[in-house]
């Protein structure tokens, strides 16, 4: 349950969600490296976005939709990465009815942390919907 067109198509998928926790994950390959040859800035910062703010809304398949739209994030860019596997883990930590907070990162398959993010998310819903 995906439903995230962009994500899609990197390639991503949602490996583990729950309340206040939401794990993606990419098998990274040469399509989603900078000029240098690791793992794109963008990419990353797209993974741990996901990774953030779905930490704050679980949806499960029998209920409807919710949502959200990232007020603000920051990314501390940690090591580099050319191949393999890597993880995206959001933590809903804190926030109200309309603005929640998260914390992420992003490591390898061997457990090496890549990046780091904090965020702040507002709900989108039918009561408080806005913009994407």
């Amino acid at each position: 349950m995906n439903n995230n067109p962009f994500i899609d198509l990197l390639g991503a998928k949602i490996s583990h969600w729950e309340e206040q926790f939401c794990e993606w994950s990419l098998n990274v390959t040469p399509r989603h490296l900078n000029s240098q040859g690791f793992l794109h800035g963008g990419v990353i910062a797209t993974l741990l976005d996901g990774a953030c703010s779905y930490s704050g809304f679980y949806r499960p398949e029998e209920k409807v939709a919710g949502g959200a739209v990232t007020v603000s994030l920051t990314i501390n860019y940690m090591a580099k990465l050319s191949q393999g596997r890597v993880f995206a883990k959001g933590r809903h930590i804190g926030g109200g009815k309309r603005i929640y907070f998260a914390q992420g990162e992003l490591v390898s398959e061997e457990g090496i942390l890549i990046a780091v993010a904090t965020g702040s998310f507002r709900h989108n819903n039918a009561r408080n919907s806005g913009h994407s």
